[in-house]
């Protein structure tokens, strides 16, 4: 945001008024202060965050498999990619350590959320992308590993969310 004459004007379009920018603090205070009212302690903190370092993880690998896929192009057009910077082999070693520290901490999770554990059904359709980036797939054949691992950590994610819900 910047500020012509006195107003904050966003930058793609008009004015904000100053009333706007004064219920969002506000708002955050109202809605700190219900989640104070209504229970939500540190262990959900807690959970919150070993849900978030999951998604967090699954993601990280989903980046992983997209880089080892455009290896040559990226190559090709001068551009320092993760795949590039580490190497083949470890950007592989990446991928299946982002898969597996996913599923660790969902074990970790399950501690003290227990229906956490319903999300462990992720773990098996995940087996095969796994296998396909470990086997040396490249190119072309990382195509389908990019959109499970996308897909499941999709999935992933909406399973810890219900589970951290339900707890």
């Amino acid at each position: 945001m910047a500020s012509r004459g006195g107003a904050p004007v966003v930058e793609r379009g008009g004015r904000v008024g100053r009333p706007a920018l004064g219920v969002l603090p506000l708002t955050s205070v109202l809605v700190a202060s219900v989640l104070v009212l209504i229970g939500f302690d540190a262990d959900a903190w807690e959970r919150a965050g070993l849900g978030w370092l999951g998604v967090a993880c699954l993601t990280g690998a989903v980046v992983a498999a997209r880089s080892l896929r455009c290896v040559f192009p990226d190559q090709v057009a001068g551009r320092r990619s993760l795949a590039l910077r580490l190497g083949d082999a470890p950007t592989r070693l990446v991928y299946a350590g982002l898969v597996a520290a996913a599923y660790a901490v969902l074990g970790g999770l399950a501690l003290t959320a227990p229906w956490a554990a319903v999300a462990l059904v992720t773990a098996l359709p995940l087996a095969i992308p796994v296998w396909r980036v470990r086997s040396g797939a490249v190119s072309g054949q990382l195509d389908p590993v990019v959109r499970d691992t996308a897909l499941i950590t999709l999935n992933y994610g909406a399973l810890v969310g219900l589970a951290l819900a339900l707890s």
